[in-house]
């Protein structure tokens, strides 16, 4: 599957591309980029997002306050929201035990918003694809 299709498609989900891979995004989703260029482990991870996503003064830096933040994004209905990690490779490689809880509150998140039907898609920039391989591998084009 690509992007467009991804997109087009509906659905939301935690999902993993090709690192420096341009994705041509349409333009009938909202998206949100975080910065991942610094991001090689958990409190890495955390930070960048927070700065990204404008996580309140008081987000903890652990899963369940990561888990929370993303479950109050104010993301309203119809589209959704994309959240794109450029490259998280140096963080799954360093960390593994850590990136697979990442991905376990994100796919979390997903749910949670698939509950109050609304989308939220998460794409993961991966230089490898064993990094994770529960993730389902999208295409730029």
């Amino acid at each position: 599957m690509n992007i467009e299709q991804l997109v087009h498609s509906g659905s939301g989900g935690v999902f993993q591309f090709t690192a420096g891979a341009a994705l041509p995004f349409p333009e009938v989703m909202p998206r949100q980029s975080v910065d991942t260029l610094t991001v090689s482990d958990k409190a890495s991870f955390l930070r960048e997002t927070a700065t990204a996503m404008r996580f309140p003064d008081y987000f903890g830096q652990n899963w369940d306050a990561f888990y929370d933040c993303l479950c109050d994004l104010g993301v309203q209905g119809g589209q959704g929201l994309a959240l794109v990690f450029s490259d998280l490779s140096r963080f799954a490689s360093n960390q593994p035990d850590e990136f697979e809880k990442a991905i376990g509150a994100m796919d979390d998140a997903v749910s949670y918003w698939k509950g109050v039907d609304t989308r939220l898609l998460i794409l993961i920039g991966l230089n490898d694809p064993r990094l994770a391989t529960s993730l389902s591998q999208i295409s730029p084009g």
